[in-house]
């Protein structure tokens, strides 16, 4: 082998180390944002479940008086036909 194949050969498998070092990287990354982002997720999907509680606590009237209505619609609509 010459000394520029062996100078080739070098190179390309320091390439590809530093390629596979680099897409390490990028996978460890991404593990740790996702990690984050699931994080966040979970929060926000607890505070909008308190929210809408909050919410349905604070309108239950209007919301009793909605369902009211809708169950005399679905009743009489049933009559009609």
């Amino acid at each position: 082998m010459t000394a520029l194949q062996q100078t080739f050969l070098m190179y390309s498998a320091v390439y590809i180390i530093a390629k596979c070092g680099i897409f390490v990287c990028l996978y460890v990354a991404l593990i740790i944002v996702e990690k984050h982002a699931r994080e966040r997720h979970k929060q926000l999907h607890l505070y909008l479940v308190d929210k809408r509680a909050e919410e349905e606590t604070r309108w239950a009237f209007a919301y009793k008086q909605y369902q009211q209505k809708k169950a005399m619609r679905s009743v009489a609509s049933i009559k009609a036909s």
